[in-house]
């Protein structure tokens, strides 16, 4: 993935900011791509594990899985935090996993390789791995030749998740814009200030 498609996602919420304020004023920035989406990822990484393994079932559900969603993160939880399935009885589950680890890490192929096997342990065809790190070349390798289906999702990509789905994200409305005042610029504004600033001499 590249760096360009990597932050599009915030680009389009930043061009969206910028069109709810009028023509005539100049474009708020509001936040870089990439600074926002290490803003996301920052607070997400801050959380707790419990709440780490919650916002990735918001995001899955968000997104369509589901509508059956069960969190799975505990001890002796088989290597899996939760499955989501469309169907009531679960026919065909998607699994995943959902491991914080520090921004500038990566997850290691063995990562991938445990979550593989617990897919197998449970019989899963569908597994889902999301990550706050990032994910190795070995892990996207494995993945591709495994029997099951198995999604990689590094923190890059779960930001630029989170952000489309407005998951944690919120769109503030733009209350008041600052822009430079031609009219003033241009004397007119000034001129209206001074004559009404200007008392007569009684």
């Amino acid at each position: 993935m590249t760096e360009t498609t990597r932050y599009t996602t915030a680009d389009s919420l930043i061009r969206r900011l910028n069109a709810m304020v009028p023509q005539a004023a100049s474009p708020v920035v509001v936040w870089p791509a990439e600074l926002f989406h290490r803003q996301v990822r920052s607070r997400v990484h801050a959380t707790g594990p419990a709440f780490f393994e919650k916002l990735i079932l918001d995001l899955l559900l968000a997104m369509g899985y589901g509508p059956r969603a069960i969190l799975l993160g505990k001890t002796g939880d088989g290597g899996v935090d939760g499955l989501l399935s469309r169907d009531p009885l679960c026919l065909e589950p998607v699994y995943f996993q959902a491991k914080r680890y520090r921004l500038e890490d990566t997850a290691a192929v063995s990562h991938v390789r445990d979550f593989a096997g617990s897919l197998d342990a449970h019989r899963a065809t569908k597994g889902i791995f999301v990550t706050t790190a990032n994910i190795s070349k070995a892990s996207h390798e494995f993945a591709k030749l495994f029997s099951r289906k198995i999604v990689l999702t590094d923190g890059a990509r779960l930001a630029a998740l989170l952000i489309e789905n407005k998951i944690g994200i919120r769109v503030r409305e733009v209350q008041e814009v600052l822009e430079v005042d031609e009219a003033y610029f241009s004397g007119k504004r000034m001129t209206e200030t001074i004559s009404a600033s200007i008392q007569p001499l009684k």
